[in-house]
């Protein structure tokens, strides 16, 4: 595995004979590697950008700092697939290697037009006092490559902004294309701002400034998602600095949505008279999501991350991780995320767990287990267990609808972190006739688990020992637990 020579250019001979053996070093048959999670061969991998369909292929590029250098450059990595579960990577990359991006190539979206895939991001630039300045860039890709127009189509931020004004996701309503942008006021509150762009995609202006809520939240919003889904209009992003009166969250930063009304266009203000904002994912790692939607389909995707936690694979060459691919809908008014069809093409032979007769069992490191848990009592499931160590400890108190997810003992903390934060998750779920159904997906660095049928999702990342395959039930009460787990092959 041979990383493109236009990343190495500035490096010598030895250097690259040094670059090139440290990738086949960290290579994919490492046991901290993971199965079906994608991952970088090298480096830093960060927020999902440019999730698209194109011309019958999956197209998803991510946040990437492929080396350390005294200048965090960041780039584009490209992936494409199929079926949205055995990715390729792409031979090109959006490079850092313009007057408008010289200090980073960061998030943002890509869509279809006129037989050609659109990429629209933006250029982070530190000028000579070091001050931040935000460009907003289109690109168009074929299969020659990645072609930069040579001026912004966005070239600074309204008056009244700050340069905080990035990650533009790019969207089409009623003949139209326009981008949503997260920013900062000048005021530091959070906004965001939907553009509309001329018919050639050339000029682009302020449409409506969003901000749905009653009051400022939070100093910044980042990865901002707007779109329509099941009669419903959706708002995903991430508002830095939010408070805990506006959301209970325990992680860096909240990855929030809000639902409301369809978003008319028109020019009329998009508010909320009684806004329900929630976080997309309930438990440690999820953040800078983005959706696409195509074949009918809303998908969406996320970094598993940020994490003030130094990770075990970051000394051997590697950090981070994205989602799964999860396929959105309403119902009765909340989100659901379930886990896309496809992946089960992933699964071996399925295994029955009978926790009357084998509460303990062997349970490969890569494995999916759907579980329905009925009754009154409580339950202590262990996964990744070994001896003198729980592993993953999943409690469920059936009487009280209370579900705890306790990743301690599988999680490396520094001194002084907030064990609460980093460890722990209580979630108070619903559900009708006292039975829960839990569907966790866990690859070797990482975990999943979607909550009667994808109304709450926790996901986190976990360290192990590949020795650490034990799985088990602990029952107290009147509980019935049935269900089957799958080995993932790949």
């Amino acid at each position: 595995m041979v990383l493109d020579n236009h990343l190495l250019r500035d490096l010598t001979v030895t250097e690259k004979e040094l670059w090139d053996e440290k990738v086949k070093q960290i290579a994919d048959q490492h046991s901290l590697r993971q199965v079906f999670h994608i991952e970088a061969p090298i480096g830093f991998l960060g927020d999902p950008n440019g999730f698209s369909f194109f011309q019958g292929e999956w197209y998803l590029f991510h946040q990437w700092i492929p080396r350390k250098t005294k200048k965090k450059m960041v780039y584009w990595r490209g992936l494409t697939s199929k079926d949205l579960v055995h990715w390729k990577s792409l031979p090109m990359t959006i490079d850092p290697d313009t007057k408008f991006d010289s200090h980073g190539a960061y998030s943002g979206s890509a869509w279809v037009n006129q037989g050609q895939l659109e990429i629209f991001y933006t250029g982070n630039v530190r000028n000579q006092e070091n001050e931040r300045e935000a460009y907003q860039i289109r690109a168009t890709m074929d299969e020659k490559g990645i072609k930069k127009e040579a001026t912004p189509a966005i070239m600074q931020p309204p008056a009244g902004y700050t340069m905080n004004f990035r990650d533009p996701k790019v969207w089409q309503h009623a003949g139209k294309t326009y981008a949503i942008i997260g920013t900062q006021t000048k005021d530091k509150a959070g906004r965001a701002i939907i553009y509309e762009a001329s018919a050639d995609l050339k000029a682009w202006q302020v449409k409506e400034v969003l901000q749905p809520f009653d009051h400022d939240l939070g100093y910044m919003w980042e990865c901002p998602n707007f779109f329509e889904l099941d009669g419903s209009q959706v708002l995903i992003f991430c508002p830095q600095g939010a408070t805990q009166k506006d959301l209970e969250y325990h992680t860096l930063f909240p990855n929030a949505f809000v639902i409301g009304p369809k978003w008319s266009g028109d020019g009329s203000e998009w508010k909320l008279k009684q806004p329900k904002l929630a976080l997309v994912d309930e438990g440690f790692e999820c953040y800078a999501s983005q959706i696409v939607q195509a074949a009918g389909r809303t998908i969406i995707i996320s970094w598993m991350g940020p994490s003030k936690t130094p990770l075990p694979t970051e000394e051997l060459g590697w950090s981070g991780c994205l989602s799964l691919p999860r396929e959105m809908s309403i119902k009765d008014g909340k989100l659901y995320q379930k886990p896309i069809q496809e992946l089960t093409s992933l699964f071996g032979t399925a295994q029955i767990i009978d926790v009357e007769h084998s509460p303990s069992f062997q349970a490969s490191s890569a494995s999916q287990f759907k579980v329905a848990f009925k009754g009154n009592g409580q339950v202590l499931w262990n996964i990744r267990a070994e001896k003198d160590n729980p592993g993953l400890v999943i409690k469920v108190d059936l009487k009280n609808q209370i579900l705890e997810v306790d990743r301690q003992a599988v999680f490396p903390l520094v001194e002084g972190a907030k064990t609460e934060r980093d460890t722990h998750r209580k979630l108070q779920y619903s559900s009708d006739g006292k039975v829960l159904e839990l569907e966790v997906w866990l690859d070797h660095t990482s975990f999943e688990i979607f909550v009667n049928q994808g109304r709450s999702v926790l996901s986190g990342r976990l360290f192990t020992t590949e020795t650490a395959q034990n799985c088990n039930f602990k029952v107290d009460g009147n509980v019935t637990v049935t269900g089957e787990w799958h080995e993932i092959v790949k």
